[in-house]
């Protein structure tokens, strides 16, 4: 059966995208700081896209993808604390996990949002067949 992704208003999403941020981890390197999945502090992403029509990619291993913005690592995280996680889905464009900011807006649970002040999207797995994917995302409050 496929997922039906949650509906959320354009609005909504603005005002939840001024609360919760998307962060990623960071390591150092010879050549400055560099997009790591298992290692380095977290940053706040400097995600200018749209939230909704546009994507936003989050796995180290597919930034050479052509498709997806550059991601800068802004302001580090200070003060976060693991809250839980979450498995979300989205959907698959061009063989790439490619999430909108829109989508996982929309599955935070509602109990939650109150508490979520940032999210780390952990892993992924795409199904080709049913051309979707789905992510485990850690979410994020404040100490």
């Amino acid at each position: 059966m496929k997922f039906v992704m949650p509906k959320i208003s354009r609005k909504r999403v603005y005002k939840l995208r001024e609360l919760t941020k998307p962060v990623a981890r960071f390591a150092s390197g010879p050549h400055g700081l560099y997009l790591h999945d298992e290692c380095g502090d977290l940053y706040y992403l400097d995600v200018a896209a749209d939230p909704i029509e546009n994507c936003f990619l989050l796995a180290p291993t597919l930034l050479f993808n052509s498709y997806s913005p550059r991601l800068i690592a802004g302001k580090k995280c200070e003060k976060l604390k693991p809250l839980k996680q979450i498995v979300t889905h989205h959907t698959t464009a061009s063989f790439c996990f490619l999430p909108t900011e829109a989508e996982v807006l929309a599955q935070i649970p509602s109990e939650l949002l109150d508490q979520v002040v940032a999210y780390e999207i952990l892993n992924y797995s795409v199904t080709w067949a049913r051309d979707d994917s789905t992510a485990t995302l850690q979410l994020y409050t404040k100490e």
